[in-house]
This record gives structure tokens, C-alpha cells and sequence, in this order.
């Protein structure tokens, strides 16, 4: 993903990149990866009572409610649960 990330900081911020060196990069995220980042993404929206949509969606809430900012308690057990998620890679 070190190759993606350089397309994003060039793309993102020009005129701080003068150069990027990319390698194995590929111009599409692999099904494999896409998998790997919605079970990412899904830790975080569960601490929110949140379930993912798909690649690129923000989530739908259990209970049918409006989507709202992070609370302290929300954001310590997303990032935990992202922690332990992340950490087997």
C-alpha cells in the first residue's frame, strides 16, 4: 500500500511532492485488500452501533439513526477494536 499512498500525496499535495518513487503499485485496489479494509472499517462503525454499506459508503446505523460525531467512549473502542484488527497484518 506504500505505492498508493505516494499517488495519494502527489495527487493530494503537489506542490510538496517533487518526486515519487512507487513500487509494485497498481491502479486498483486488489478484492483481496478491498476485503481486508471493510473488515477494518467495520470495527470502527461498530463502535458506533453502525454495520458497513460497501467500499465507499459511510454505513447505515443499527437502529436506523442518523449518523453523528464520535463521542470519547466511541472513539477509545473504534480504535482499540482497529488496533487489534490491524495488528494480525
Amino acid at each position: 500500500m506504500g505505492a498508493a499512498q505516494s499517488y495519494q500525496w502527489a495527487t493530494q499535495y503537489p506542490d510538496f511532492m517533487d518526486l515519487i518513487v512507487s513500487f509494485c503499485g497498481s491502479a486498483k485496489t486488489s478484492l483481496h485488500n478491498q476485503v481486508f479494509l471493510e473488515g477494518v472499517k467495520s470495527t470502527l462503525l461498530a463502535a458506533k452501533r453502525f454495520y458497513s454499506t460497501g467500499p465507499g459508503e459511510i454505513g447505515a446505523a443499527v437502529d436506523g439513526g442518523q449518523y453523528r460525531t464520535w463521542t470519547p467512549e466511541e472513539k477509545e473502542a473504534g480504535l482499540r477494536a482497529f488496533g487489534r484488527v490491524y495488528a494480525g497484518w
